[in-house]
């Protein structure tokens, strides 16, 4: 004798396993922010930008809603918005390289992902210090809001580098001589 599995049995079954949910491990893309944005620094300065977030233990981020949750290394996080702090740096003129008096030391300390906007988009928070080569240490944040969480990481990460950037202390530290 054939038995038939009824569609409330199998929708049942679907429902539980979509509930039991899962976890993304994600690394963010890295875009530089747009340079009209960013105010002027004399070019021709050269800069050594430092990773300096020691851990790479992977973080919990946030819920992505649905069960599922979204865990990132932070360390590779701090690549990342370094990668974006040099494309930005790059195109107003400054050299990134590792032979220079002048560091920027970035570490994402803390990165969250949250439900925004009654549910219908998220948004990635970014907590990060940055030490420059004179003893200053900043501490900033970031954020992005977007109705794809994965945009929204991407966002917060390109908002690093425009923070960091925006930052007159940082700003006037790139200018001196």
């Amino acid at each position: 004798m054939k038995t038939m599995r009824s569609p409330s049995v199998i929708l049942l079954l679907v429902t539980v396993l979509g509930l039991a949910g899962c976890s993304t491990q994600y690394v963010p893309s890295a875009r530089a922010p747009d340079p009209k944005l960013i105010p002027d620094i004399p070019p021709g300065k050269r800069i050594v930008l430092v990773n300096a977030q020691p851990s790479t233990e992977s973080v919990l981020i946030g819920d992505a809603g649905m069960g599922r949750t979204v865990r990132g290394d932070l360390h590779t996080w701090t690549d990342q918005a370094i990668v974006a702090l040099k494309a930005a740096l790059k195109a107003k003129g400054l050299e990134v390289n590792d032979r220079s008096d002048k560091s920027l030391k970035i570490a994402l300390t803390k990165a969250t992902l949250a439900e925004a906007g009654a549910g219908w988009t998220f948004r990635c928070t970014i907590d990060f210090t940055v030490e420059m080569g004179d003893g200053q240490v900043l501490q900033l944040t970031a954020d992005d809001p977007s109705w794809k969480f994965l945009n929204a990481c991407d966002g917060a990460i390109t908002k690093v580098a425009l923070v960091t950037l925006k930052d007159e202390r940082v700003v006037k530290f790139l200018a001196q001589p």
